[in-house]
């Protein structure tokens, strides 16, 4: 008898496991606002003909308790919206499927906003089955407008770095690089907009002559985390004097300090002059040959 309970157990947890089952979820890694007027979102699955009036499918955002979208096909022609957050973002007549139970298993965002990104979860289930899939979607806004200077303090002797970012979302990660090295040390502030939802961000480094050459290549990298969006800024910057030492060749992290300090007062003027330098030891070769010849010129 117990042999028999085995393999009727063994049968029912198998027509359980393919009762209802998700195969695909489809959901695009990144979307670059402004690109397109809709994202869809497909999530794919099967069922047993037997289960069709028991399926209920919902959708998740951000893995909060409550759906914001059900759709229930034995009893609704199209899904109901729940969560007012999505009003407007979501077409709840799109169809993707012939089949009456599967018709409505996409969504369809339309108008994307950057406070749409984020984690969706798809949820198939049955009166005794569920499988659930989630994915993430990342909706980015490229600058609207970036900044990239070397401004010479007014003594001469050291150049304040900064590179400037408007409209960007999310936080991205701005280096400010020295040749192939990357500038540690630096300083960030954040100005978040929280109608448009995007952040103004500028970070800066104020770097002592005497620590660069007279020629050198200076820039700015920014990026954003998890997608391919990604720019760079260079110029070539001379000054004059100064020895160099190379204490930058450290490579480290940006700060992602988010606190603002105020910087010296400094003029926007930078030099293009190509200059030599003389060095100490070439000066007093000079002086000893001059002092030798007047010497010679005497006992003439």
């Amino acid at each position: 008898m117990g042999f028999f309970r085995i393999v009727a157990f063994i049968i029912l947890v198998q027509d359980r496991t393919w009762a209802v089952r998700i195969r695909d979820l489809i959901v695009p890694k990144i979307f670059e606002l402004g690109t397109d007027d809709h994202i869809l979102l497909d999530c794919d699955f099967e069922y047993e003909a037997s289960e069709k009036y028991q399926l209920d499918i919902k959708w998740y955002f951000n893995n909060e308790p409550s759906p914001f979208i059900q759709w229930v096909p034995g009893q609704m022609s199209r899904p109901q919206l729940i969560d007012e957050k999505f009003r407007g973002h979501v077409n709840l007549n799109h169809s993707v499927h012939a089949d009456a139970f599967m018709r409505h298993r996409a969504l369809l965002l339309t108008n994307p906003t950057l406070d749409l990104s984020g984690i969706y979860t798809c949820k198939v289930s049955t009166f005794l089955d569920e499988d659930i899939r989630q994915k993430k979607l990342t909706i980015y806004a490229p600058a609207s407008s970036i900044s990239f200077q070397q401004d010479r303090f007014r003594s001469g002797k050291e150049v304040n770095i900064s590179c400037s970012v408007e409209g960007i979302y999310p936080l991205p990660q701005i280096k400010l690089t020295w040749g192939p090295y990357q500038l540690d040390d630096s300083e960030a502030s954040v100005t978040p907009h929280e109608e448009e939802g995007t952040f103004n961000v500028v970070v800066h480094r104020v770097i002592s002559h005497d620590d660069l050459p007279s020629e050198t290549l200076l820039g700015c990298e920014l990026s954003i985390p998890g997608t391919n969006y990604l720019v760079r800024e260079e110029s070539l910057y001379r000054h004059r004097g100064g020895r160099f030492s190379n204490p930058l060749s450290q490579v480290g992290p940006s700060s992602s300090s988010s606190s603002s300090s105020s910087a010296p007062s400094i003029s926007s003027a930078s030099s293009t002059t190509t200059c030599f330098p003389v060095t100490k030891e070439k000066f007093m070769s000079k002086m000893v040959f001059l002092f030798i010849a007047a010497s010679i010129l005497r006992q003439i």
